[in-house]
């Protein structure tokens, strides 16, 4: 699925900002205590290609084998101060 996922993205660059997001994500999930339910926050700015980025690891992730289910909630809240955006996302290991 991230192989496909990232032939799609345009431009280059943002396909290669998606697969260094993703190898740094699936590095530091390796290093991890496996949990049934694992939860993460990404934020950034608005507009700086946080969907690309989390769709890019669900990918990797649905790849991997390990997580089949993903709940997916975007948290349409922007932190005016922050100029900032919030996401969470939680995979299910079922295994």
């Amino acid at each position: 699925m991230l192989q496909t996922y990232l032939n799609q993205l345009t431009p280059p660059e943002l396909a290669d900002s998606v697969k260094n997001t993703v190898d740094g994500f699936m590095g530091k999930l390796s290093q991890t205590k496996p949990k049934i339910a694992q939860n993460v926050l990404l934020l950034g700015n608005v507009q700086s290609g946080k969907t690309a980025q989390v769709l890019g690891v669900l990918s990797a992730l649905a790849d991997d084998g390990d997580h089949k289910v993903f709940l997916y909630l975007k948290i349409y809240k922007y932190n005016e101060k922050d100029n900032c955006i919030y996401y969470f996302v939680s995979s299910f290991s079922m295994g």
